[in-house]
C-alpha cells in the first residue's frame, strides 16, 4: 500500500514538471516572438525616421531650386517600399541624381539667356548649322533625340522629332522638335550645333510604322503649351496638366499604340528617366546613332534652277560636288509644308509634267549614296508657269 502511495506521488510530480517545462517553453517562445516582434517594430520606426529626414531634406532642396515636382509623404513612403533599396540613403540619393541641376554651360546665339534653339514656336528665330552632321539626311519624323547634357534640373533629357520645316525667312529647311522644357511643352529646333552642344544621339525606334509615328506626333502636338512639372504617377491619358520630358515622350508611343519605351529591364528608379529610355539603344533592343558615327555629309547638290518647257512641264537643273553617287530624289511643294517626293534620277536634270498653269511650285533635290545616306536639301527654287496669251490671227483679204 506504502509502495502504491509511493509510486502515485511519483507520478503526479513527473506530471506537474512536464506541464511546467510546457508552460516555461510556451512562455519562452512567446518572449521570444514578442522581442522580435519589438525588434522589427524598432527597425521600421527608425526606418520611418530616417525616411522622414529624407524626406525634409528633399523637399527643402525642391523649394530652394524651384524644381516642379510633385513630392508628398505617402507617394514617397511607398517608392521606397516597393523599390528593392538597401538602405534610405541610398534611396535619397536616387532623388539628388534626378534633380541634380545640369553643369554644362548655357549656350546661346544672340546674346539671350538661354539657348536659342529652345521654345521656338513655329518660326525659326536663328539660322541653323547643318555644315557638321548629315541631321537631315538621317533624321525621321518621331525619332526621339536624347540628350546626355539635359538641363531643367533632371538628368538627361529627351525629345521627339515633329519633321522637317522650311523658313522662308532666312530660306533653309531645318528640324523642328516638341519637348516639355522648364517653360512648358513647346517647340524647339535641332541643328547640329545643339547635338554638340548637348550631346545629341539620335533614337530611331526599331518596328515602328509611319502610321505609329504619326500618332506619337500628334499626341505631342495635342499637348502643346501645357506646363512643365514631375510626378511619379505614370500618365493614363492625355487629359493631364503638366509634363516632364520623357514621360511625354514615353506617353506619345504608349497611349496611343501600346509601345512602351521603359519595360522592366531598363528601369533604374521611381520615374521615367531619359537615359532609361536611351538603354533602348543597346543592340539587342534597338537601333541608335551616336554622333560619332554620324556619316560626314554629302555636299548638297547647288545651282538648282527651274524653266518653263511648257503649259505643263517644268524642268529642274543642278550642280553636284559628290562625285559618283547613287542618285537624287526630287521634292516638289505648294505650300512649304507638306512636301512630295516626285522623281529619283541619277542624271542632273528632271521634268516635271504634273504642273499647272498660275500655280506657285518649290522644288529642292538631295543626294544620296549607295547605302541610302542622304545629304541636305539643297536650295530652294520657286516658279510659276504663266499661260501665254496667243495673238488671235489677222484675216486679210487679197483683193
Amino acid at each position: 500500500m506504502k509502495k502504491d502511495l509511493l509510486f502515485i506521488i511519483l507520478i503526479i510530480c513527473l506530471a506537474n514538471t512536464i506541464i511546467w517545462g510546457i508552460e516555461i517553453k510556451a512562455e519562452s517562445s512567446e518572449n521570444v516572438e514578442i522581442i522580435q516582434e519589438n525588434y522589427y517594430q524598432e527597425e521600421e520606426m527608425e526606418s520611418n525616421v530616417e525616411l522622414e529626414v529624407a524626406f525634409e531634406e528633399i523637399s527643402k532642396y525642391i523649394i530652394e531650386n524651384d524644381i516642379p515636382f510633385d513630392f508628398n509623404w505617402n507617394g514617397f513612403v511607398n517608392y521606397y517600399n516597393l523599390g528593392n533599396y538597401n538602405n534610405v540613403q541610398e534611396y535619397k540619393e536616387i532623388y539628388y541624381q534626378l534633380f541634380q541641376p545640369s553643369e554644362d554651360e548655357v549656350y546661346t546665339r544672340g546674346g539671350n539667356n538661354q539657348p536659342w534653339y529652345y521654345d521656338t514656336g513655329e518660326t525659326l528665330p536663328l539660322e541653323p548649322n547643318y555644315s557638321e552632321y548629315n541631321l537631315m539626311g538621317i533624321v525621321k519624323p518621331g525619332d526621339l533625340i536624347y540628350e546626355a547634357k539635359g538641363g531643367f534640373h533632371i538628368t538627361g533629357h529627351i525629345a521627339v522629332v515633329e519633321g522637317i520645316f522650311y523658313s522662308e525667312e532666312y530660306e533653309c529647311f531645318y528640324i523642328r522638335l516638341i519637348e516639355a522644357i522648364s517653360s512648358g511643352v513647346c517647340r524647339g529646333v535641332l541643328d547640329d550645333d545643339r547635338i554638340n552642344q548637348r550631346e545629341g544621339h539620335i533614337i530611331h525606334l526599331t518596328g515602328v510604322t509611319d502610321e505609329q509615328r504619326m500618332d506619337a506626333i500628334e499626341f505631342c502636338k495635342s499637348q502643346l503649351g501645357k506646363s512643365y512639372g514631375i510626378n511619379f504617377a505614370y500618365p493614363e491619358s492625355g487629359d493631364k496638366s503638366d509634363w516632364y520630358c520623357s514621360e511625354l515622350a514615353w506617353a506619345s508611343y504608349y497611349l496611343t499604340n501600346g509601345i512602351d519605351l521603359e519595360p522592366e529591364f531598363v528601369q533604374q528608379g521611381p520615374l521615367i528617366q531619359p537615359y532609361e529610355i536611351f538603354l533602348l539603344t543597346s543592340p539587342e533592343h534597338g537601333n541608335e546613332i551616336a554622333i560619332e558615327n554620324i556619316p560626314q555629309p554629302f555636299y548638297s547638290p547647288y545651282d538648282l534652277s527651274a524653266s518653263v518647257l511648257s503649259e505643263n512641264s517644268i524642268k529642274l537643273i543642278w550642280s553636284n560636288d559628290n562625285g559618283e553617287c547613287g542618285g537624287y530624289k526630287i521634292y516638289k511643294s505648294t505650300d512649304l509644308e507638306y512636301w512630295y517626293e516626285i522623281g529619283d534620277t541619277t542624271n542632273q536634270e528632271f521634268i516635271d509634267r504634273n504642273v499647272y498653269t498660275e500655280v506657285e511650285y518649290y522644288y529642292t533635290v538631295i543626294t544620296y549614296d549607295d547605302y541610302g545616306i542622304c545629304s541636305n536639301p539643297s536650295s530652294l527654287e520657286r516658279i510659276i508657269i504663266t499661260p501665254v496669251l496667243l495673238e488671235r490671227p489677222r484675216i486679210y483679204s487679197i483683193v
